[in-house]
């Protein structure tokens, strides 16, 4: 019997490399439940670090983005709670334009909240999701603001982000970046100073930040905003893996795939930007956030540049001509006057010569005309015989006034021995 037909298979995504890593999408609060001054709306997101409501405060009749955090998390150590409450406060503290300001943090009936300004526009990770690859100059430009919005929280308070990705890049509706989460994910450490656990995103950590090292400093946001980059270029996150272990070993010890391998539209200086902040060693990136800032501003202008000269027409190079003789070709030695016909510009010998002719025939005509005016036989000036037609000869004028024909005219002849024309 003939088989059923079966219903056709669905396309496959376009494989970003990046797989879903476990979070909780149950919410750990409910609509119209009130944390801290706060009702809570609707469910906007989830992520390693908790999930983030639409709620309104009640004091100021507002809406904010209300994070709520793991309780597994915030549970494990009251001293990493209070150093979370702490950079929380510092956070509020600063005034940046691209850094999303946090209104209050705390804690309520045992749910650990941050109350931050809500932002109206879509993450960098929402819109990977139908455009899988952003223009090297846009990515770069979004980064450059992400990078002054690190700068501010470093150089201010020593505030380290620990976990930029694409999700916590959102762009307003007015075009503008907005960095969000920054230092909330230094949360626990146990009692000897090492990580209890590491905290951040695998597809995006520094190797310094896997291996759980507490002397983290600036550098490891630059890797991971390298590997950020790296996402919004190529499509694909930088390492891969069937779990968080083996991504997480990857980024320790694998080389890294250079990102011009996998868009080949990508200019050679973003390249070289990419994979220097994404060293495995520290020390290998760049050296300050000034450094780091100029270095991409650099690769927008020489894209910028290459924008507006359009694209590369690659013609083939003239073979300068030299003087030399080739021994057992028709072609003899180059003399200098055929390399000065081909090397000089302007009108050809062809052009010169046609000139040439029509001051030869000028010449002709006005020396014929004077002849014929007389003007050379007054004087005296004799011209050889059949130098002129006969509409440019002169005719000596005879006594009735009419001009005398030419000697050699047959006609004229016959009239003079009174013969009659036939």
């Amino acid at each position: 019997e003939p088989k059923p037909e079966s219903e056709p298979e669905p396309k496959p995504e376009p494989e970003t490399g990046e797989r879903a890593l476990p979070t909780s999408e149950t919410p750990i609060v409910q609509p119209g439940q009130r944390i801290g001054g706060f009702e809570v709306g609707p469910l906007l997101g989830s992520g390693s670090m908790g999930q983030v409501f639409l709620a309104k405060q009640l004091s100021m009749d507002r809406e904010v983005a209300l994070k709520i955090l793991p309780a597994e998390i915030m549970s494990r150590d009251d001293d990493a709670v209070r150093e979370f409450l702490n950079e929380v406060r510092l956070l509020a503290k600063l005034d940046h334009p691209n850094i999303v300001t946090a209104f209050e943090a705390g804690e309520d009936r045992g749910v650990y909240f941050l109350a931050m300004s809500y932002v109206n526009g879509e993450s960098l990770e929402q819109r990977l999701q139908h455009e899988p690859v952003l223009p090297e100059s846009e990515a770069v430009k979004v980064m450059i603001k992400v990078a002054h919005a690190l700068q501010h929280a470093w150089s201010r308070y020593k505030l380290l982000h620990r976990d930029v990705k694409p999700a916590n890049v959102m762009i307003d509706a007015q075009g503008e970046v907005k960095l969000m989460d920054l230092g909330i994910a230094k949360i626990s450490t146990d009692e000897e100073g090492a990580a209890a656990f590491v905290i951040g995103t695998p597809y995006y950590m520094s190797p310094e930040q896997v291996q759980g090292k507490l002397d983290l400093d600036w550098r490891s946001d630059q890797y991971s905003m390298g590997a950020t980059l790296y996402r919004l270029l190529t499509g694909r996150t930088p390492f891969t893996g069937q779990n968080t272990a083996e991504i997480m070993r990857k980024q320790v010890e694998e080389p890294l795939t250079p990102p011009q391998q996998l868009n080949q539209s990508l200019t050679e200086s973003c390249n070289k930007l990419i994979r220097r902040m994404m060293a495995k060693n520290p020390d290998s990136r760049y050296g300050s956030w000034d450094e780091l800032i100029e270095a991409m501003k650099e690769v927008v202008s020489l894209e910028r540049r290459r924008a507006a000269a359009g694209p590369e027409i690659h013609r083939p190079k003239k073979r300068p001509i030299r003087s030399r003789t080739v021994t057992g070709s028709r072609r003899g030695t180059v003399t200098g006057l055929q390399r000065y016909l081909r090397l000089r510009k302007g009108p050809g010998p062809f052009a010169h010569l046609v000139v040439l002719v029509l001051i030869v025939i000028a010449f002709y005509f006005v020396v014929g005309l004077i002849n014929k005016q007389g003007l050379l036989e007054r004087h005296r000036v004799r011209l050889p015989q059949g130098l002129f037609p006969n509409f440019l000869r002169f005719y000596p004028k005879e006594d009735n006034g009419l001009d005398a024909p030419p000697p050699d005219n047959p006609l004229g002849k016959r009239r003079e021995a009174g013969e009659s024309a036939p």
